[in-house]
C-alpha cells in the first residue's frame, strides 16, 4: 500500500511541475536578428560552431515541424535529408556581415517574410524564413536560400523540400 500511496505522491508531483513554456516570437525580424547574434557569440575561429546555440524546436508551424519529425523519423539515427545546419547554410560557420530585414505579405497580416544575408567564410548566404501567425504566435513556415553555394554540391534549396524529398536512396 505504501507502495502505491509513494507511486501516486510522485505522479501528482511530476504532473504539477510547470511545463516549458512555448518560445514566444513576437517579433519575426527581432527573433531571427537574435539568432544570428547568438550564433556568431558561438562561433570559433576554426568555425566550429557552438550548436547548443541551436534554436528552439517550438517556432515551426505543425506542417514544418511535422517534416522535421518524419525526417528524423525516416533516418532512424543516420544521416538524414537535411545534412547540413540551414541556419547558417553549411556545416560550421564564421558569420560576419550578418544583415536582417522584413517585409509584409500583401493582404495578409498573418504572414511576414524575414531575410537574413550573412557571409560564411567566403560564401555569401541569403536566406528567407516565412512566418505564419498560429494561435496568436509567429511561427517559421519554411525557409528558403536565395543563392546556389559554389561547388560541386552546390544549390539553391527549400527546407521543407529538402526534408521530404532531398536525399536519394543509397
Amino acid at each position: 500500500m505504501r507502495r502505491i500511496i509513494a507511486a501516486l505522491l510522485f505522479g501528482l508531483i511530476w504532473l504539477a511541475q510547470p511545463a516549458a513554456a512555448a518560445t514566444r516570437i513576437d517579433d519575426p525580424k527581432a527573433f531571427i536578428a537574435q539568432v544570428y547574434a547568438d550564433l556568431a557569440k558561438g562561433q570559433t575561429e576554426t568555425g566550429a560552431g557552438d550548436l547548443s546555440i541551436d534554436p528552439p524546436d517550438d517556432i515551426y508551424t505543425p506542417a514544418l515541424a511535422k517534416a522535421f519529425a518524419d525526417e528524423k523519423r525516416e533516418a532512424a539515427g543516420d544521416l538524414g535529408r537535411l545534412d547540413f545546419f540551414f541556419w547558417v547554410n553549411g556545416q560550421d560557420w564564421r558569420l560576419a556581415d550578418v544583415e536582417v530585414t522584413e517585409r509584409s505579405v500583401w493582404r495578409r497580416p498573418d504572414r511576414k517574410v524575414v531575410a537574413a544575408s550573412f557571409r560564411n567564410f567566403d560564401q555569401n548566404s541569403s536566406l528567407l524564413f516565412y512566418f505564419q501567425k498560429v494561435g496568436g504566435r509567429w511561427l517559421i513556415d519554411d525557409v528558403e536560400s536565395l543563392d546556389v553555394i559554389e561547388g560541386d554540391e552546390g544549390y539553391a534549396w527549400t527546407l521543407s523540400l529538402i526534408l521530404k524529398y532531398a536525399r536519394e536512396e543509397e
